[in-house]
Parts: C-alpha cells; structure tokens; sequence
C-alpha cells in the first residue's frame, strides 16, 4: 500500500520516467492526487491550544486594567475595578467590549493580526463578510506548524468569554489576570535590558526576533519551565532547566503584552499601567472623567436595570427596542413551531394514504391467490413490497418531526431569555422587578409509533391552583397528534 502523504515530486518524477506509455494516465492520476493531498493540508483548521486562549484573555484583561486606571476616582476600590474589568470585557450599554474590539482587529490589537484573503470551505467562513480572515502572527503564538485565525473553532467570542463550565469570566478572575501580567512584565522588561546591553555593540542591530528569543529563554529558565515565577514549596521542588530545554512553543504569561506594548511593541498604542516613567501615555482630568461618568450613567439608565446588556444584544439599543426583538424572535419562533405541526399533519396524512393503498393491495393478491393467477400475485407482491418501504419512510419522518418538535417547544428563543433575565418581571405585591417562573415544556416518552403527546407543566405557577377546575384546551388540528394547555380564559 502507498503512504499518499510520504509521495514528493521526485517520486513522482521517477514514477512518470519508469512507467510505460500504457501507464501515464496513472502517472497524471497521481500528479491530481497529490495537488489534492496538498491543497487539503492547506486549509487545514487548528484549535488553538489552551496556552494561546489563556494568553488572549490574558492580554485583554490588562486592556480591561488600562481602561480601569484612566478612571482613577472610581477605581480606588478594588470591588469597583472588578467590576468595571467584568463590565469592560464583556461589554454593557457602557462599556465596549474589549473582546469585540480585538476579535474585529481594531485598536491596539491591529498590529496583532495579518490580515490573509479568505480560504474556500474553511470552518468560521459564515463570520467572515469582507472576504478576508485576521491570522495571529505566528510571532505571538509560536506554533511552527499552526494556522490561527479569528472565527476559526476555538477562536471565537464564545470560547474567549466562557469558562470550561459555561460561566463567564467573571472580573475578579480578570483582575487577578492584569496583575500577573503586569508582574510578569517586569521580570520580561529586566532580561530585555540584558538583551540591549549585550547586543549594543553589533553593527547590523538586531531584529524584534531575535529579543523574543532572548527574552522566553531567560524567563524559562527564571521561571523553570514554567508559565508563572513559582515561590515556596513549589520553587524549592522545581528542578532547574536549561535554555537550550526551552520548547519551540514556549510563552509566559503576559507574553502577548510584552511583544504588542513593550520596550519594542508591535502596537503604537502605549499603555499607561506598563510605563516605567508615564511618558506617551494618555492622561484625563477629573472634568473628563466625571463627565464620562456622567454619561455612563445615563446609558445605564436608559438600558435598564443596572445598565447591563446580555449577549444577545449590542451597545446602543434601548430597552423598548430590546422588547420589540424579543418579541420578534417569540413570533417567529411560534411560526416555526406551527410549520412543524402541519409538517407532521402531512406525514400522518402520507401514511394513512399508503396504508389504504396497503390494504387494497392486500385484497386483491387475495383475489389473485384465489383465481390462482401466479402472475398476478407476483406483480402485486412487487407493489406491496414497494409501499411497506413507504411506510417506513412515513415512520421515520413522523419519528424527526416528533423529535424537532419536542426540542423546539423545550426551549426558548436566545433573545427573549436575555431580555427575561434582564429586566424580569414585575411582582405586584413586592412592588419590585424578580425572575418569575416560567413553564416547562414536557415530552412523555412513548413506548411505540403512537401519537405523541406535548404537555406544559404549570406546577410552578402560582395561579395554577386557581385553574385547577377549567377544562383543558385541547388543540387537534394535527391528526395524532394533541397539544394540551391550561388555559386562564377560554
């Protein structure tokens, strides 16, 4: 068996020498088998590895500190910097989302990227609108043999944003993630000043390149292979390394920040929280930021309860607007719901249809058997044949539609569940907003290809007792199929 991957030009070269005449089509089969090999390595897609998406969230949280420190009246309070890393990371009717701006490439984080035309059939294209894709320059992430680029799997909002558990990055993870970078910082910044004090003397200088290498060699050896100094028990029990044991992918933590906004960034925006003598950094005066206050505020109010936006929103909506999705996504969400009704109404009407055709089939081989035309039964065995496979068919397309219809009465539209949790709804006697509780969609399992049954479980209402003598609304504008409901007016 031939290794299609270990075929190089030179073999196929000697394949197309040796062959006969008789053979070169092989030849030219092989040459279109390689160039296929080859242009599907190309568009190859590559997680990124935890290393690079803990570095990302690592670099964005020191942005989050630098919008932080600009604010020097309300970040005083350690209470207030987490949250204003939390609201300035995910974004609020505020606060821009740092994340947005670096997953678009602007900003600070231009000089991050390159941007590369798009690639045919490659994962993450449907984000992609202006035909190109932003690449991570390989000098950040070190991978020798990796391609990253944003929308890519792994490499999206959605991975950035949420834990392994699903939560949110919350801001004093973020807090806590600026203040090692800075420490880091500061060990990198110290071994670069070694790098400019051995290399003043080379006549052709030296390339950012080459201080990147300086600079992880000295940190893994500072840190023992590590991400972080350790201290204690833990640097007491860590062997030592060598630079020459430094692996091609090594990074530290703050790494991402050294290389776009240190002494040789790649950025030409300074950041104020890693100057060493506050020079080229921005500066506001109490007036500008009490008047940013001020206007912070009143997006808040504008917004809603507390001024926070969910995902599914984007700055500058207002809360009417928000009612008005929601309510468009709840409409069109009952629309989809009721085209899954008439499709399953279809399906039961297939199947009755071809079980009649079945049956008068039946009667007539019966027939046949009876006047004992062989000939007959034969063919008509042929068409009964034919419809229990039809039958089948109509089974299994009742069987998804029973099981899409399930799932989609089980959940609600994303918009309308953000625009819940934010605003909640309004309890008369408390006389404040609370998350009231909502009905469940419940699927009773059947045991065969009967009707299924979709019920709403009103056992979390409190008027649920009130209801308990109405009848129940039975809707059968699908054969087979009932949707039943307590309804409080008939």
């Amino acid at each position: 068996m031939i290794d299609i991957a270990s075929i190089d030009s030179s073999t196929t070269h000697r394949w197309h020498c040796s062959c006969p005449l008789s053979s070169i089509f092989d030849s030219v089969c092989v040459h279109k088998t390689i160039a296929l090999v080859n242009s599907q390595a190309l568009n190859i897609t590559m997680t990124p590895p935890d290393c690079v998406i803990q570095e990302l969230r690592n670099l964005l949280a020191l942005h989050c500190r630098e919008l932080t420190m600009t604010k020097k009246a309300k970040g005083a309070d350690t209470g207030n910097q987490e949250n204003m890393h939390c609201q300035s990371f995910h974004g609020t009717e505020s606060h821009q989302s740092v994340l947005d701006l670096f997953l678009q490439g602007n900003g600070p984080y231009f000089a991050a990227f390159e941007k590369v035309p798009i690639e045919v059939n490659r994962a993450g294209n449907d984000s992609r609108t202006d035909g190109y894709m932003w690449e991570l320059k390989p000098l950040l992430h070190r991978e020798p043999n990796g391609r990253l680029c944003v929308h890519d799997p792994g490499f999206t909002r959605e991975a950035l944003r949420l834990q392994k558990d699903g939560q949110p990055l919350s801001g004093r993870i973020l807090y806590d993630k600026a203040l090692q970078v800075v420490a880091n910082y500061k060990h990198a910044l110290k071994h670069y000043n070694t790098f400019v004090v051995a290399n003043k003397d080379k006549p052709s200088g030296t390339t950012i390149e080459d201080m990147a290498e300086w600079v992880l060699r000295k940190m893994h050896v500072e840190f023992k292979g590590g991400r972080v100094k350790p201290s204690g028990k833990t640097a007491r029990n860590r062997a030592e390394v060598n630079e020459e044991d430094m692996p091609a992918n090594y990074i530290f933590n703050g790494y991402f920040a050294f290389m776009l906004f240190g002494p040789r960034p790649l950025s030409s925006c300074p950041f104020t929280c890693l100057s060493t003598d506050g020079k080229g950094c921005e500066k506001k005066s109490r007036t500008t930021c009490r008047k940013e206050e001020a206007e912070a505020k009143q997006a808040e109010r504008e917004a809603g309860t507390g001024g926070h936006a969910p995902e599914d929103y984007r700055r500058g909506m207002s809360l009417n607007n928000k009612a008005s999705a929601a309510q468009m996504a709840q409409v069109e969400h009952n629309n989809y719901g009721r085209n899954l009704r008439e499709l399953l109404n279809s399906v039961f009407h297939d199947a009755r249809n071809v079980l009649d055709e079945y049956k008068v089939i039946s009667e007539q081989i019966k027939e046949a058997k009876e006047m004992e035309d062989h000939a007959e039964v034969a063919s008509l065995r042929i068409v009964r044949h034919g419809l229990v496979k039809e039958m089948a068919a109509c089974r299994d397309r009742k069987r998804e539609c029973e099981k899409q219809m399930t799932e989609h009465l089980a959940k609600k539209p994303r918009q309308l569940e953000a625009h819940y949790e934010q605003v909640g709804a309004f309890d008369g006697s408390a006389g404040s907003f609370t998350t009231p509780k909502r009905p469940t969609m419940v699927s009773v399992s059947r045991s065969s290809d009967d009707a299924s049954r979709l019920t709403v479980d009103n056992s979390n209402d409190s008027n649920a007792n009130e209801n308990e003598n109405e009848e129940p609304f039975v809707e059968t504008g699908v054969t087979g199929v009932q949707v039943v409901a307590v309804s409080k007016e008939r």
